[in-house]
């Protein structure tokens, strides 16, 4: 499974919303570059308040996929997601 499936399989999971951009300058999404996952508004204000993170910027930059992807896992879940289901 590529990263960028990866990453939308957690954000899904978690209920989050996030735009996901690769800059690898010309290199393939699983090599070596930087990974930046921006949080839309709503998102980003769970985060803050469920994690207690009154600073979180909205966004997570990455270039290690593993420690990138063990942050993503440690998002908080958006318990609203399962009532619109």
């Amino acid at each position: 499974m590529s990263t960028r499936r990866k990453i939308n399989k957690i954000l899904k999971e978690k209920g989050l919303t996030a735009n996901v951009q690769f800059d690898g300058g010309g290199v393939g999404s699983d090599s070596s570059g930087w990974w930046m996952v921006t949080f839309d508004d709503y998102s980003s204000a769970l985060i803050r308040s469920k994690m207690g993170e009154p600073t979180f910027s909205g966004s997570i930059e990455f270039c290690d996929i593993e420690d990138g992807l063990e942050q993503l896992s440690e998002m908080p879940v958006n318990e609203l997601m399962e009532v619109g289901e």
